[in-house]
């Protein structure tokens, strides 16, 4: 006869969990640093371990190459400050981010892109990889815009970069802000007489208040030079129907091994450097395989573009390419920002291989509508006639268009 008695039964159950920030953040580093940065990074780690040693990528100058003198003729050329120092030290000071890890710091700064904006997709990686809430992301971006030199760095778009700046100012309510905030759509149709009519204004003081907004800088990024040495580390070549991807072993610095001192790892000392040098080795190792199996994704996913065979990457999103390959969306983000390849439609970054989609046709990518405006402006063909031939709104061309500068 069955038992109606109630009883607890124990059974192991399997859960995941996050190793702490501090055990993670030196393989993270490894694994993102840019690979014209790898040998002096490598070189820190190693210190004075006694089983390992750093050698130079075969391809890299030779100070010997450096006939006559003894003193090498770059050696006394200061490097000016590229924008990722200059932002960083910045961003350092700021106090909401005090305590933060440097990652999320180098997540912001290698955010930007040339203008100095910032995406929502960036802030999105960021809400997760910090484990911040939306609202005080947005809290701490306020802070950033507030505190930031130049005026107008990690706006989200044209129109809040130059809020950001009449804000500085001490500008808000004045007429420049009112134009901004309550005259878009005319400004954005160039329609000035019916922004006076709109605001009650005479035409002289709609006009004063646009010369102003004129003298706000628009791309406040281009102020600050970037600095950026390019080593490709992954090569795309094209095979028939497929393309392959290649580690650029010569553009990359050597780890060597002295083997001799491994049946010595029971002494104390050599057994915590022994310790020290296998995480160094595993973290080269991770380095390697995250950059191909990320580079063998996108070269799957954009093979069209690398072949050649068409003008513009495809859509491809961090979430499909996190979804795909198993790595968390900041991750990839760091990797395909500092990782440059050599392939068929020339040396580019990982992260040229990835475009949102547009919403009014998720099939076609914003850099290939990008493109068709960029071939069909010396065609003369109209918004109306290329929006009709894409299969998109108007109001989506020239929108597009109105980014680009065009």
């Amino acid at each position: 006869m069955a038992s109606n008695e109630l009883h607890h039964e124990l059974k192991p159950t399997l859960t995941t969990k996050l190793n702490p920030l501090p055990l993670i953040l030196p393989s993270l580093n490894l694994l993102t640093v840019p690979a014209y940065a790898l040998e002096e990074e490598l070189k820190q780690r190693v210190g004075d371990n006694v089983f390992l040693g750093v050698a130079p990528p075969p391809s890299a100058v030779p100070l010997s190459a450096f006939d006559g003198d003894d003193v090498n003729p770059l050696e006394n050329i200061p490097a000016p400050t590229s924008m990722d120092e200059d932002i960083s030290s910045q961003l350092r000071f700021i106090p909401s981010l005090e305590g933060m890890p440097d990652e999320v710091i180098d997540t912001l700064v290698q955010g930007l892109d040339s203008r100095g904006y910032i995406s929502e997709d960036t802030l999105d990686v960021l809400c997760k990889f910090a484990g911040l809430s939306k609202k005080k992301t947005l809290d701490i971006l306020k802070d950033i815009q507030d505190s930031i030199d130049p005026p107008g760095l990690f706006a989200r778009n044209l129109w809040e970069c130059l809020l950001i700046q009449l804000r500085r100012k001490g500008m808000v309510g004045k007429d420049p802000w009112v134009v901004l905030t309550e005259g878009k759509e005319f400004i954005l149709k160039k329609d000035i007489r019916g922004l006076s009519k709109f605001l009650g204004w005479t035409h002289e003081r709609t006009q004063k208040a646009l010369e102003e907004i004129k003298k706000l800088d628009p791309h406040p990024g281009n102020f600050i030079i970037k600095n950026q040495y390019i080593v490709p580390e992954i090569e795309f070549v094209k095979e028939k129907d497929t393309i392959r991807v290649r580690l650029l072993h010569e553009n990359l610095p050597k780890l060597f091994l002295d083997t001799e001192l491994l049946e010595h790892t029971s002494n104390q000392t050599l057994r915590e450097q022994w310790l020290s040098a296998k995480h160094t080795l595993v973290a080269l190792s991770i380095r390697i395989r995250t950059k191909l199996r990320i580079s063998q994704f996108l070269a799957k996913a954009q093979k069209a573009f690398l072949a050649g065979e068409s003008t513009a990457p495809s859509p491809l999103t961090l979430k499909t390419v996190s979804r795909e390959t198993n790595y968390h969306p900041s991750t990839i983000l760091r990797i395909t920002k500092t990782t440059w390849a050599l392939s068929p439609v020339g040396t580019i970054p990982l992260e040229k291989l990835l475009s949102r989609p547009l919403r009014a046709k998720p099939t076609m990518s914003v850099a290939q509508l990008r493109q068709a405006i960029k071939e069909a402006k010396p065609l003369g063909i109209s918004d109306e006639a290329l929006a009709l031939k894409l299969g998109l709104p108007r109001r989506t061309i020239t929108w597009h268009r109105n980014k680009m500068g065009m």
